[in-house]
């Protein structure tokens, strides 16, 4: 895992030896002590209330107090398209964002010997999370005629069902089982804006992919995140979208670590690929990408 620093934004150094970031502000977020009804100069508690109230050259800096923000984030509008100088910044200082719910206990079926089922309303890119953690998944092919065996402490996906084998059999009651699901389907949207810089966060646990870059965003730049053991992919860049990710880890996401398609181009530096059991390093559906300046794919013309 990267060595975590903390530094001055690159949007705030360009403020400080160009002048180019004319009117920033810092807005603050405290999801422990903030206060989203409050329109005075405090900290607010969530991230989308933030970005309502920042403009397209403000830095919005997360409080990290162990607790995770669970939220999704998005980015887009017109303030944010920055078709001038300057760009948004959002500086986690460490913090976590975070897609996860627990399970409730009356979704849970026994089926005896510690073995227990629920049926998600929401099929496909599943995530079965541990306290804060992602629980051991066993791969189970779409055409197998029967689930295997699990061992104590692992789940699997079969038939739009998720089973999971307690870790301790004498477990009886559903209230028992300490997990979660990711349930909200993206961390960070961002779609339609230029120049953002996201820092020093950790992104999980989402149903589908840690940060999705939907299409026309370009000058994104992604420094020092985790984006680690969402359901789909940690990063998603679509469209005609281009991101920058500057030493930074993508791990344990079960499809792909990153995911490019259609017009996406990706320039990854000093940047981790870990694949967890089931998932790639890299989902191909178009796009290109350069790796420490290394071209690896460009679409066919």
């Amino acid at each position: 895992m990267p060595a975590r620093r903390f530094s001055l934004p690159l949007m705030l150094l360009g403020c400080l030896f160009m002048g180019t970031c004319a009117n920033a502000a810092d807005v603050f977020v405290d999801n422990l002590l903030g206060e989203d009804t409050f329109s005075g100069g405090s900290s607010v508690r969530s991230i989308q209330a933030a970005l309502r109230r920042a403009g397209g050259n403000d830095v919005i800096h997360l409080a990290d107090h162990g607790i995770p923000y669970f939220e999704s984030i998005d980015i887009s509008g017109r303030k944010f398209a920055n078709g001038g100088q300057g760009g948004l910044t959002i500086d986690g200082h460490g913090a976590v964002v975070s897609g996860v719910f627990r399970i409730p206990s009356n979704a849970w079926e026994s089926l005896g010997a510690g073995l227990w089922k629920i049926r998600p309303m929401r099929k496909a890119h599943y995530q079965l999370v541990n306290f804060d953690r992602a629980a051991p998944e066993v791969i189970v092919a779409p055409t197998a005629s029967e689930l295997p065996k699990l061992a104590p402490g692992h789940w699997a996906a079969w038939k739009g069902v998720i089973y999971y084998q307690a870790a301790d059999q004498s477990w009886s009651a559903p209230d028992q089982l300490p997990l979660g699901l990711a349930a909200k389907d993206v961390g960070i949207s961002i779609f339609d804006v230029n120049n953002v810089v996201i820092r020093n966060l950790t992104v999980r646990h989402f149903r589908l992919d840690g940060v999705n870059v939907h299409d026309r965003a370009r000058g994104v730049v992604l420094e020092n995140v985790l984006l680690v053991e969402n359901g789909r992919s940690g990063l998603a860049v679509c469209g005609a979208s281009q991101v920058e990710v500057v030493g930074s880890e993508l791990a344990g996401n079960r499809v792909a670590q990153l995911w490019l398609g259609e017009m996406g181009k990706a320039q990854l530096s000093e940047t981790k690929l870990l694949p967890g059991k089931a998932g790639l390093p890299i989902r191909f559906a178009g796009g290109k990408l350069l790796i420490d300046g290394a071209q690896t794919f460009e679409p066919r013309r």
